[in-house]
């Protein structure tokens, strides 16, 4: 395969080297947080049909670099009634298996269930350490949640086995920043082994008095950012820090990572921002997501799709950096570009121009 890059010609092999596959079982969700890309979407969505999980997975043994599957999205996947079916399937192709949910759900039988099929990880939400912050964000009371990874740990040591391994993941603003270093050590109570952190992300027009980063970032949230290394470090926790402004340094986890992630529908997108037709804001910019597509697991082969040119040409161009920088645009403030993901001015359709996950603010596991 033939690019063309600038003035160059770029020869690519395109190879079948999927390192990982983020399977969204489900676009639904039995929770309601403010901050969720849901609330921007014009439609429901759905549960991933049983033919086209089974395909994926059929379709995954002819992945040699494959490793690890996801069951994540921007849902809650224990609401899938075949989950269970799904991580055995998994496992008996040697594969590891993290499962990204809000902890709800995670009944005794269920954590029973995950002990016994080997599940590798468990990604829990916790949006805020005080019970009225995690109430505020996650559209619920805390309820049974720290009950429910309690007995995660219980049974792990029951069946004396080590896995899952519990991580967390807290989503910082300008009203829950402080309460990771109350949360930091909470965690520790129940054996969880890292905290992811992201910025906040807002959806709504009424969110951006919260976010906690900005461009240029200030002596407080450079002074935040190192002292919770220092109080993560002390206890012996893992953290996995968002930046808390923009810096010249880019670069996309799922294109590095080798990553692909497959809608409830089949779709398969790049990365879990295209995934959905959303909306965010930049910096208090209004953005149309428009979802982006590669093709559609139920009518093509996963390695075909992978290796298709116009899927190819987008991760080289993402590894290249090959797109203009947005937020720090002079003329930002003028440019109908902006408004959507569909293309740049440096003719990129679509365009990750505006992405803050490139720039390490926004941070998915």
């Amino acid at each position: 395969m033939i690019l063309q890059f600038k003035d160059y010609q770029v020869v690519i092999e395109p190879r079948p080297d999927i390192r990982e596959i983020y399977l969204e079982l489900s676009s639904l969700c039995n929770l309601n947080c403010r901050h969720c890309y849901r609330n921007s979407w014009s439609y429901r969505g759905g549960l991933m049909a049983r033919e086209t999980w089974k395909k994926v997975l059929a379709e995954a043994k002819t992945l040699p670099e494959l490793g690890r599957i996801v069951l994540g999205g921007i849902g809650e996947p224990l609401l899938h009634p075949e989950i269970k079916e799904i991580i055995a399937q998994t496992k008996e192709m040697s594969l590891k298996v993290s499962v990204t949910t809000n902890g709800f759900l995670l009944s005794d039988d269920m954590a029973r269930d995950f002990v016994r099929l080997g599940v590798d990880e468990i990604i829990v939400s916790i949006d805020g350490f005080m019970p009225e912050t995690f109430a505020a964000y996650r559209g619920a009371d805390i309820g049974n949640l720290w009950e429910n990874l309690k007995r995660v740990q219980e049974i792990k040591r029951e069946y004396k086995v080590s896995r899952p391994e519990i991580a967390a993941e807290m989503v910082v603003s300008k009203n829950s920043y402080r309460e990771i270093f109350s949360l930091i050590p909470e965690l520790m109570k129940y054996d969880i082994k890292a905290l992811y952190v992201s910025q906040l992300m807002p959806v709504a027009r009424e969110k951006l008095a919260e976010v906690f980063y900005q461009q240029c970032p200030d002596e407080k949230q450079q002074e935040w950012r190192i002292q919770v290394a220092r109080a993560s470090m002390y206890v012996g926790l893992r953290v996995y820090l968002p930046e808390v402004g923009l810096r010249t340094h880019r670069s996309c986890r799922f294109v590095e990572g080798k990553k692909i992630v497959v809608r409830f529908d089949g779709e398969v997108s790049p990365c879990y921002r295209f995934l959905h037709d959303s909306r965010e804001y930049v910096f208090g910019r209004e953005k149309k997501i428009r979802a982006v597509s590669f093709g559609n697991v139920n009518r093509e082969n996963l390695r075909d799709i992978w290796t298709k040119e116009a899927f190819v040409k987008f991760r080289f161009l993402e590894h290249m950096n090959y797109y203009p920088s947005c937020p720090d645009c002079e003329w930002v403030d003028g440019c109908d570009m902006v408004w959507t993901s569909e293309e740049d001015c440096w003719g990129n359709s679509p365009s990750c121009a505006d992405c803050l996950w490139a720039r390490g603010i926004i941070f998915c596991p």
